[in-house]
């Protein structure tokens, strides 16, 4: 069953709960103070590759980790940094904000 709320779709398969496709996965706080411990949030199910790039270009970090367990110390300077996290089926991008 697709449902439809004009913001959010969410697909529900029977005997399964539904996933929210606007936002499956993000990290959070956002935005984060340098230094401080960055989560990831998550319907993903199973392992997960994920992957920072600050402004320039460069792979702050590249870990694997699993949807409830995955956390990393934001040590970088303030910016805005791009994320990617993929699992078998899905990739999820965004951007955080690193402030000091």
């Amino acid at each position: 069953m697709i449902v439809n709320t004009g913001q959010t779709t969410a697909v529900q398969q029977p005997d399964q709960p539904s996933v929210l496709l606007d936002r499956p996965a993000f990290l959070a706080p956002n935005p984060v103070r340098s230094g401080a411990l960055l989560s990831l949030y998550t319907q993903l199910e199973g392992p997960l590759d994920i992957r920072i790039w600050n402004a320039d270009g460069w792979m702050v970090v590249r870990d694997n980790g699993r949807s409830s367990s995955w956390a990393t110390r934001a040590d970088w300077p303030a910016g805005i940094y791009a994320y990617e996290i993929v699992n078998h089926r899905h990739m999820v991008r965004g951007t955080i904000l690193v402030i000091e």
